[in-house]
């Protein structure tokens, strides 16, 4: 990446060399010693898989890109429990609806294990925003202001059993299911409420998620 966004927080770069062997398969899965990663993002222009440590600090795996728009890689030594999440460069164009700031950092939209929550500071926005958090420019300035830690992060979780076995099991996975949701739910209502009053473009974000 052309800039280093991580401020006071200590940042290793990497650059994934083995690839993904079936990029279709997008998440994040525990494989082979491993973690097999992919994620679609057909505007960006780099992507980063982004591993939390216990001691805050933050390692950038640069994933490989694809004709289709997939970033993929197979990420050696890492498994359950890792924290994580995704940083990804491209055109910023809010009019259009490109919103792309590698300052942000991002939850694995096929994630199945959250940890944290949203912290409503100037630094969740994409956008420059003032004290208040209200938009200053218009149109939409990016704002290189670093999220982590501002915003919660996916984690690596046991695989599921197939769904094909008992209806116990199913039932455990549908309650899950459920009680992710409803975070997730939570996270997107708090973050809408805040975003509703401070910019302009609630309605295309609104159509987003609603």
């Amino acid at each position: 990446m052309g800039h280093d966004h991580s401020h006071d927080h200590s940042v290793a770069l990497v650059n994934v060399t083995q690839p993904n062997p079936v990029p279709p398969r997008f998440g994040v899965h525990v494989a082979n010693g491993g973690l097999d990663v992919s994620v679609v993002a057909r505007l960006a222009t780099h992507v980063d898989f982004c591993v939390l440590d216990l001691d805050d600090s933050e390692t950038r795996y640069a994933l490989i890109p694809s004709n289709e728009g997939i970033w993929h890689g197979h990420i050696n030594g890492l498994g359950v429990g890792t924290r994580y999440g995704f940083r990804a460069d491209g055109p910023w164009d809010p009019d259009r609806g490109f919103f792309y700031n590698p300052a942000k950092f991002l939850l694995d939209p096929y994630g199945r294990g959250l940890e944290g929550s949203v912290d409503m500071s100037a630094a969740v926005y994409g956008h420059i925003v003032d004290e208040n958090l209200y938009p200053t420019p218009y149109p939409l300035g990016g704002r290189l202001l670093d999220s982590r830690g501002q915003a919660p992060c996916s984690v690596v979780v046991v695989p599921a059993s197939p769904w094909h076995q008992s209806h116990a099991s199913r039932g455990k996975r549908r309650l899950c299911t459920r009680s992710m949701s409803r975070a997730l739910r939570r996270t997107c209502r708090v973050f809408l409420a805040n975003y509703r009053e401070h910019t302009r473009a609630w309605h295309i974000l609104r159509q987003w998620i609603t």
